[in-house]
């Protein structure tokens, strides 16, 4: 058995506050006995992770990523996930495969299953007829049904999800592979080196990833949880302001709010020209 980490867990990207998207899989072939002990196994492993204790909890797991969600079975086999991918997987699926990095378990079987999992999605998608128009559709439906502020850093036109959908779109399209694990940052350049964004692109993802990361770690840092906006308590948005400043991310005589929406007009002018374009 072997545990796939997906998100900022398959990211190398994990923060303060950030949840553990997993997903558990099994050996291609096992018995009902055999999976009944896995998904057992695999229930005391969220227990132990996410129950609340006098000493706090260690992370918060999140398993809906496996194949048909809450509906499917919490351990799959690496037969089952692949043929899920090969035949009924969505496009935002696609995009959260992409991540996919062994975390704990067997590390062969991690190993072979991220290989097998990845070479189903770019075979199944590298060539997807409306990739482009999908993208789009689930990019407006994600800030229009979330009830987010402009200064989201993750779901506001120009958060990171523009950036994450520019990466994703162009290493499907093109079947750019990084290894396991490769960050932001890793996928930019190998995409830069492919041929696949200019130096200026390429720059101005990395900076925006950078500074819209570092505010939602600052706002993480200070509030305790994950960002849904600049704060608006004034303390709060005062120690969000003196980190941000502290790590030289905004420059002397702008605010953080004047820089943020800058960099989110940088970023989402990007994405809409590389997502179009390859």
């Amino acid at each position: 058995m072997a545990v796939l980490g997906l998100g900022r867990l398959g990211l190398n990207e994990f923060d303060l506050a950030s949840d553990a998207d997993v997903i558990f899989v099994a050996a291609p072939v096992v018995s009902h006995e055999e999976l009944l002990y896995c998904t057992r196994w695999a229930e005391k492993t969220i227990d132990v992770l996410s129950s609340y204790t006098r000493d706090g909890t260690v992370f918060a797991v999140d398993t809906r990523l496996r194949p048909r969600g809450r509906e499917g079975e919490l351990v799959v086999t690496s037969d089952g996930l692949v043929h899920y991918i090969e035949s009924a997987a969505h496009v935002w699926e696609a995009l959260t495969y992409l991540k996919a990095c062994p975390v704990a378990g067997d590390a062969q079987l991690a190993e072979e299953t991220v290989g097998r999992l990845l070479a189903a999605v770019f075979d199944r998608f590298g060539s997807y007829a409306s990739l482009e128009e999908e993208l789009h559709e689930m990019r407006r439906r994600l800030e229009r049904e979330l009830l987010v502020p402009p200064s989201n850093t993750k779901t506001a036109p120009g958060g990171y999800y523009d950036i994450d959908f520019t990466l994703s779109y162009l290493r499907l399209r093109q079947r750019v592979k990084t290894p396991p694990g490769s960050n932001t940052a890793q996928q930019i350049a190998a995409l830069q080196a492919a041929g696949l964004m200019t130096e200026q692109d390429a720059a101005t993802l990395l900076d925006g990833a950078a500074f819209l990361r570092s505010v939602d770690h600052a706002i993480r840092l200070v509030t305790g949880k994950a960002a849904e906006g600049l704060p608006e308590h004034v303390g709060h948005a005062a120690a969000v302001d003196d980190l941000v400043r502290h790590w030289g991310l905004v420059r002397e005589g702008e605010s953080l709010a004047s820089r943020l929406r800058e960099i989110q007009q940088q970023v989402r002018s990007v994405y809409i020209r590389l997502v179009s374009a390859a």
